[in-house]
């Protein structure tokens, strides 16, 4: 054992780049797993922030999104069965499309509004909560002030990192499904690599 070690001290220049590589080698396994912790937490983030305990899918569901995974809105009177059960809500989500109306000439053509650098239109996943007070569908780290900015008609939320993607801000407005909407709040905390997501009221 003393002689492995010595040599490894006499020959410290030789291993030191295997020593380096195994150290780069550990540090990119490690960003990369923060990355996909990250990009997972971001498409969960809705429902881990929650007050909600369960959430009740169909028999045999492997998917929360991408599948048939939920049940008729005809069984939640079957959950209040259960003495234990305060509140059970739709956990409900929708797509459509989304764009900016700001410095957008209805009279010009889409190719002359790209060229100017307009906002185009994007897709996005539009995720709905109830804006009661207590509801489970409401995060806990959304601010009454958020809450009740989207409790208005016709306000949506959007996270921060998707604001440049859709060329809004606060208090702007859009064009959400041929419907105009006002940015109401913006969140943070909640990417969405895939898609951005607007956040609505029901």
């Amino acid at each position: 054992m003393s002689l492995a070690l010595s040599t490894l001290l006499y020959e410290w220049r030789r291993y030191m780049a295997a020593v380096m590589a195994l150290a780069l080698s550990g540090l990119l396994v490690l960003a990369m797993t923060g990355v996909f912790i990250g990009i997972g937490k971001g498409f969960t983030a809705t429902i881990e922030r929650s007050s909600a305990d369960i959430i009740i899918m169909q028999p045999g569901a492997k998917s929360l999104i991408g599948g048939p995974s939920g049940v008729p809105r005809r069984f939640i009177p079957l959950a209040y069965r259960n003495p234990a059960v305060v509140e059970v809500q739709p956990l409900d989500g929708a797509g459509g499309s989304f764009q900016s109306v700001k410095n957008v000439d209805p009279t010009m053509s889409q190719a002359d509004r790209a060229k100017m650098g307009a906002p185009r239109q994007e897709f996005v996943q539009a995720s709905i909560i109830d804006t009661t007070p207590g509801s489970v569908t409401i995060p806990t780290d959304y601010s009454p002030e958020l809450v009740d900015a989207l409790r208005q008609p016709y306000t949506v939320a959007i996270d921060e990192t998707a604001l440049r993607k859709l060329g809004v801000k606060l208090g702007d407005k859009a064009l959400y499904n041929g419907q105009t909407v006002t940015v109401a709040g913006i969140t943070r905390g909640y990417p969405n690599m895939m898609q951005s997501t607007v956040i609505m009221s029901r």
